[in-house]
C-alpha cells in the first residue's frame, strides 16, 4: 500500500477533519519512529503488526544460474516481521482461500 493511500484511509476514517497532507505527515512522523527504534533497539513492536526485528544474515554460497560460476553473498541484516496473532489469522485465512481456489481451477482444467 503506498502511502498516499494510507493517508487517503486516515482521511476517511477522521470525516475529513484531518488534511491528506496532514494525514501524510503524521504516517512519516510514525515510520520515522520505526526507524529509531528499530536503529537503536534492533527491534520495534508495533500493536495490531507484530515485531519488528533486525536480524543478521551470514553469508552463504550460491550458484550464478547463467554463468555457474559458485560465489558467496556478503553479510548483511534485514527486518523481519514477527506478526503478531490476529494478523497471523489473517495471513493463514488468505493462504486457505488460495489454496482451495488453486484446487477449483486444478479440478475444472481436469473434468471434461
Amino acid at each position: 500500500m503506498r502511502k498516499e493511500e494510507l493517508a487517503e484511509i486516515v482521511v476517511k476514517a477522521t470525516n475529513r477533519r484531518i488534511t491528506k497532507s496532514r494525514a501524510i505527515k503524521v504516517i512519516d512522523h510514525i515510520v520515522g519512529a520505526i526507524h529509531r527504534e528499530l536503529n537503536v533497539e534492533g527491534q520495534s513492536r508495533v500493536h495490531g503488526l507484530g515485531l519488528l526485528k533486525v536480524i543478521e544474515v551470514p553469508p552463504k554460497n550460491y550458484r550464478d544460474p547463467s554463468t555457474g560460476e559458485m560465489g558467496t553473498s556478503y553479510e548483511h541484516r534485514v527486518v523481519k516481521l514477527y506478526p503478531d496473532e490476529r494478523l497471523q489469522r489473517i495471513a493463514d485465512t488468505a493462504q486457505k482461500a488460495t489454496k482451495i481456489k488453486r484446487r477449483s481451477k486444478a479440478k475444472a482444467g481436469t473434468s471434461h
